[in-house]
């Protein structure tokens, strides 16, 4: 495929009878602070895995979920992982349905597949065997570069730029939500260029850019992952105009947006592998009281540029190997940038639902003393080609296979802007490395020097206002 080529799709388009929600009782009776609610709807948000069971139910690995030395091992990688899936309860049900294919009893067929789907949908991928080779569920790191930079005197980020008014993170009350920000003169301009470099290190390394939509149906963000409902969910909802009864999420990644993207498509295996990468902005539900954490470092809504690809699964090399590029695009991009940084193996227990295997990259941060993460890359293998339905046609026979995943993180704003201003302040300026100039507007000194500093008084309530315009008006 050409880099200024279409993306080679061919929608494969399947009639879907639709089927009502159950348990709408439950639903009536949501309390958000009780856990039952998401017990009794199978920690699944959404009437998608429902109206679809059947086609959930076959695109599951009953294969691989059928053999019991398989599901052996791979109770012990849910307990690493930290999973509360039941296997055996699965398998039992579809050992039930099997038994019921001739009863002629239809409700009751499909009430059991409903059951499966709503279940099996969250069963976690299997770890890799260098995953699992992490010790005491401790990331490994596994390379390393630079050398910390530890000057006397450094101000940590927020510090060094609310003082000079590159950065506003308090008195938002009025327009925002908690943990929001705004960024101001050079340290606007800095995110414009990080953003820029990025996406134009990742289209040098062969992928397309794309833009996708921030607003996803939740069953996507589900499919990717990630719960959307539940104690540990990072999502946030918005209200459906058209349709109350199926309300929308704002994607947490472009991850999910390009998903979306490819979600019941079918590919040519001579296609393969392709690189997509979209800068979005991300919006998680999150929250932190560490006082590490402080400032920018975990915040609702921020800018990232982000990879993904999708490969054939012919070797059960494929998706590795891209892997395993993902991640050396990353380590060029931040030690092109000067940056001490280290890549980290992931044990089960972080890898989340999706992943397979995962790197982070951490970069030392100097003021915090600490490492940072501002990275992370992971392989997905079938996961979720398999409830997204993303396929692929082998040149050699006519049966569709399901591609592998693989996505990163190019950079992610927030934590580059920290780890940048913590890594090249000086007392008076913010030497930038020179990988930079080209995406920069004009130099940090000139942005400084073209920025107003002034004082103001925030007035949350109408008695300070209206008490500071009568002493204005007495003065």
């Amino acid at each position: 495929m050409s880099e200024q080529g279409d993306i080679p799709l061919e929608i494969d388009k399947e009639e879907v009878s639709s089927q009502t929600f159950a348990d709408e009782s439950v639903e009536e009776n949501y309390n958000e602070s009780d856990d039952n609610f998401f017990k009794a709807l199978r920690k699944t948000s959404t009437k998608h895995w429902l109206e679809n069971a059947k086609e959930v139910v076959n695109r599951i690995d009953w294969k691989k979920l059928l053999n019991q030395s398989y599901v052996t091992s791979f109770k012990e990688d849910l307990k690493r992982r930290q999973s509360e899936v039941d296997i055996d309860k699965i398998v039992n049900l579809w050992n039930k349905l099997q038994n019921m294919k001739d009863t002629g009893q239809a409700k009751e067929i499909n009430d059991l597949k409903k059951e499966i789907a709503s279940q099996a949908v969250f069963i976690p991928n299997s770890s890799h065997p260098e995953s699992l080779k992490c010790a005491d569920e401790e990331p490994s790191v596994i390379y390393t570069h630079g050398e910390p930079r530890n000057p006397k005197g450094l101000k940590q980020f927020h510090e060094y730029c609310e003082k000079r008014d590159y950065l506003r993170g308090s008195n938002l009350g009025n327009l925002t939500l908690s943990r929001s920000y705004i960024l101001l003169g050079p340290l606007a301009e800095l995110a414009q260029a990080l953003t820029r470099f990025s996406a134009d290190g990742v289209k040098a390394a062969g992928f397309k850019i794309i833009s996708v939509p921030d607003i996803i149906n939740p069953h996507v963000i589900e499919a990717c992952g990630f719960p959307t409902r539940g104690l540990r969910n990072q999502v946030f909802w918005l209200d459906n105009p058209k349709d109350s009864d199926e309300p929308m999420c704002l994607s947490g990644t472009a991850e999910m947006g390009i998903s979306s993207l490819l979600e019941n498509k079918v590919f040519a295996e001579e296609d393969l592998p392709i690189k997509l990468a979209a800068v979005t902005r991300c919006y998680r539900a999150e929250t932190s009281s560490m006082e590490e954490e402080k400032g920018i470092y975990r915040v609702h809504t921020f800018t990232k540029v982000e990879m993904f690809g999708i490969t054939a699964n012919e070797t059960g090399t494929e998706s590795n190997e891209l892997h395993m590029q993902f991640k050396q695009i990353q380590e060029n991009l931040f030690s092109s940038l000067g940056l001490h940084f280290r890549t980290l193996e992931m044990p089960p227990v972080e890898l989340g639902t999706s992943a397979h295997r995962k790197f982070d990259i951490e970069a030392w941060m100097p003021a915090r003393n600490m490492f940072g993460e501002i990275s992370s890359c992971s392989n997905c293998t079938d996961f979720q080609s398999r409830r997204l339905n993303i396929r692929y046609l082998p040149s050699n026979s006519t049966d569709l296979k399901y591609v592998h995943t693989v996505n990163g993180t190019a950079c992610a704003i927030p934590r580059m802007l920290i780890t940048m201003i913590e890594t090249f302040q000086t007392k008076d300026t913010v030497n930038l490395p020179s990988a930079l100039n080209p995406f920069l507007i004009r130099s940090w000194d000139e942005s400084a020097a073209a920025t107003p500093t002034y004082r103001s008084t925030f007035l949350r309530t109408k008695a300070q206002q209206d008490k500071a315009t009568q002493n204005y008006r007495e003065w």
